[in-house]
């Protein structure tokens, strides 16, 4: 688990495929396979970080301007509400993203 976000490095199993069925075109696809799944996972556990990266961020705002409505009047109920639509469309596309196998 990386941070909050369960995550399981699944580029490196498509890899394996891929590198398997490159063989015959460039025998040294086989021979840089290690290199290719450290790469891949490196690559993949950066993106993670970055979706964790844009949530912090995106909570900060969504306080920032439940805030900002409060003090201007607007019904928190509302926002509170708009927000938890986002906020749970956002969860669900960044969850397919990671768990798309």
């Amino acid at each position: 688990m990386v941070g909050m976000i369960s995550w399981e490095p699944f580029l490196p199993l498509i890899a394996e495929k891929v590198i398997e069925l490159s063989t015959h075109i460039d025998s040294d696809v086989k021979g840089k396979a290690p290199c290719i799944h450290k790469e891949l996972k490196r690559e993949e556990l950066r993106f993670v970080q970055t979706l964790e990266r844009g949530e912090k961020l995106l909570d900060q705002m969504l306080a920032e301007a439940v805030l900002s409505a409060q003090e201007n009047g607007l019904s928190l109920l509302r926002i509170k509400l708009g927000i938890m639509v986002f906020y749970m469309l956002l969860k669900v596309v960044s969850s397919r993203l990671l768990l798309w196998r």
